[in-house]
């Protein structure tokens, strides 16, 4: 192996400020959520045809729940979520935790005031009290979506919205969903549900930190992205890095700096 071109290590790490987030709720690799109703089911399942005993295979073997559970990293909530959904697109939402931010909505302009696609549900932001950091800069894509199999009770009302992001240029670990608003219902999401999995694009080994840092040190990790632009924050931002990552890597630049 010419060890000059190996792949860099994909390494995640993973900050917080919130005590609670940090020993009892803490982010993982996916093979530490396997859903409890999974576990209990039986790998087969027998039944008589005829004069045969048929041995056939349940979801305890199913290949692709195995595999997405070996992908990536779930975070899951670090205090119970309660939602109250009314008729016309009206909802409340709110976490046990006071000090975590609450839910918010963004404007309805923004998925296109005459769309009817969207007449039935409305949309729900969800800031998490963690930031992630592509420690090694390799600027790897990451799935975010939905832990579907941990969260069937909601599924009806609740999904998690899929996207792709990077924890080169950004850190934030924001959850968009979209609330059912055809149905008049309330409900809760346990703290410590695995509300979200990032799952890398990548074959480059993961490797997962954690750490408990101060709020004043968090925000200001998060700072630089959240109050530098009116919009396209996040495309606007990491043209600037990529020039200066160029800039760095010129062998001329150190004749015109300062």
């Amino acid at each position: 192996m010419n060890l000059l071109f190996r792949s860099k290590k994909l390494i995640i790490k993973a900050y917080t400020y919130k005590t609670t987030a940090f020993k009892l709720f803490t982010v993982a690799k996916s093979h530490h959520f396997y859903p409890d109703w999974w576990k209990k089911i039986p790998a087969f399942h027998e039944e008589a045809r005829g004069a045969l005993n048929i041995k056939a295979p349940t979801m305890k073997n199913c290949g692709g729940i195995i595999d997405i559970y070996k992908k990536g990293i779930i975070l899951p909530l670090w205090s119970d979520l309660q939602f109250r959904v009314g008729e016309n697109n009206q909802w409340a939402g709110g976490f046990s935790d006071l000090d975590t931010l609450q839910p918010s909505s963004h404007p309805r302009y923004q998925f296109g005031v005459n769309n009817t696609e969207f007449n039935n549900c409305a949309h729900v932001k969800i800031d998490s009290p963690w930031l992630f950091v592509d420690v090694n800069k390799t600027g790897v894509s990451f799935l975010e979506q939905g832990s579907f199999w941990n969260n069937i009770p909601s599924q009806h009302v609740f999904q998690v919205c899929p996207g792709v992001l990077n924890y080169k240029y950004q850190h934030s670990v924001n959850i968009n969903a979209f609330l059912a608003t055809n149905i008049p219902t309330e409900f809760v999401i346990p703290a410590n549900t695995p509300i979200v999995q990032m799952i890398p694009l990548s074959e480059r080994e993961l490797e997962l930190q954690v750490e408990l840092i101060s709020q004043q040190d968090w925000y200001s990790m998060n700072d630089i992205h959240a109050t530098a632009f009116f919009y396209n924050k996040y495309e606007r931002l990491k043209k600037i890095a990529m020039q200066k990552e160029t800039q760095s890597k010129c062998p001329f630049s150190g004749l015109f700096s300062k």
